[in-house]
């Protein structure tokens, strides 16, 4: 068989065990390459979780701002990636992923604008509630004013009293 084997090789001109050897090789060359990569990737991915890890301590409103940020600075690379594929290959699949990840990159800077908004909402509101439970309390003591002085301070039942119980004393003068 070995005979054979080697009368077809000459006969086809090529050397099997050779064409074996560098397929191996090349093998191991792409298997090298796809292990560095992943190892990358790996090493990326430890970053990012070490910076969420951080991130998790932080209030929820700078912990969302963090990942929307840190998610618009990886579109903004993923974006660039595509305009140098389109300038490559203006294929429409590419003009297609472009407008998509620019509309991510539009979403995500919204919403890091919008949670600081809500900040702001929400500051408002607690003014608003603060200033309309102020304003409550003080119709609860309503002030007595006669000609623009304050001359009691309370409610139209407390003068009443004062009045029955005789503390205070009115001249009642009658219109003509």
């Amino acid at each position: 068989m070995s005979k054979r084997k080697n009368k077809l090789d000459e006969i086809l001109g090529i050397d099997i065990d050779k064409i074996v050897d560098d397929s191996v090789r090349e093998i191991e060359e792409m298997d090298q390459t796809h292990i560095q990569k992943h190892n990358e990737r790996k090493d990326i991915i430890e970053k990012l979780k070490n910076t969420i890890e951080t991130a998790r301590d932080l209030p929820d409103e700078n912990w969302s701002q963090i990942l929307l940020k840190l998610s618009a600075e990886k579109i903004v690379l993923v974006q660039e990636n595509i305009r140098q594929e389109i300038e490559d290959n203006p294929a429409s699949r590419n003009v297609t992923a472009f407008g998509e990840i620019s509309n991510a990159l539009v979403n995500t800077v919204n919403g890091v604008l919008e949670v600081k908004r809500e900040a702001q909402r929400i500051q408002i509101s607690k003014e608003k509630n603060d200033l309309r439970r102020k304003e409550l309390d003080s119709h609860k003591n309503p002030t007595i004013d006669a000609e623009g002085k304050v001359i009691g301070i309370g409610s139209n039942d407390d003068i009443l009293k004062l009045l029955n119980s005789g503390v205070i004393d009115v001249d009642i003068k009658e219109d003509e």
